[in-house]
């Protein structure tokens, strides 16, 4: 699963529709981390996947090894893990109609 489909997926539940991955980064601050509603560990860690995107995206030679790449894994388990849990929850889940 891309990192960036359970994060937009959150922004979703209060109505943010974020148009760039930046803006993704953006929504999320504004409306969750300076809120204290989503963990800043989980916060830095997609910026650090998008950044790492970026840098992949944009340069001459993508040089990785199995070490760099497993390293990612758990992590983002646990980064997905999080956001269903918050999606999941009273507090994050839109009322129903």
């Amino acid at each position: 699963m891309h990192a960036f489909t359970p994060l937009r997926t959150l922004l979703l539940t209060k109505d943010l529709i974020p148009k760039t991955h930046s803006g993704t980064i953006t929504l999320l601050h504004e409306h969750f981390v300076l809120k204290g509603k989503f963990d800043s560990h989980h916060s830095s860690f997609f910026s650090h996947l998008m950044k790492q995107r970026a840098d992949n995206d944009y340069s001459d030679f993508l040089i990785r090894n199995d070490d760099e790449v497993i390293d990612f894994i758990e992590p983002a388990k646990n980064y997905v893990a999080y956001i269903e849990e918050l999606i999941n929850s009273q507090s994050y889940s839109k009322p129903s109609t």
